[in-house]
């Protein structure tokens, strides 16, 4: 259980720390959806840090269409 909040909150920091402060902003949704321990949204947050940063910069100006998966999250 311990392992599972440890790889959460670092989960939460690296999303916290994502380029500029308004992709963090973007993001901050998914911080806050980290504490339901849902494991889809962890592994959702897991494949956005592979991610780089110009591709969720694209997404979050709307060049790039934003995946499904994270519409329920990050649509604005």
């Amino acid at each position: 259980m311990l392992d599972d909040e440890v790889h959460i909150r670092r989960l939460q920091h690296r999303l916290q720390r994502q380029g500029t402060i308004e992709l963090q902003l973007w993001l901050s949704p998914l911080v806050k959806a980290l504490d339901s321990c849902d494991s889809d949204v962890i592994k959702l947050v897991e494949q956005i840090l592979m991610w780089e940063v110009p591709d969720l910069i694209a997404m979050q100006t709307g060049q790039r269409p934003i995946p499904k998966e994270l519409k329920l999250w990050l649509d604005i």
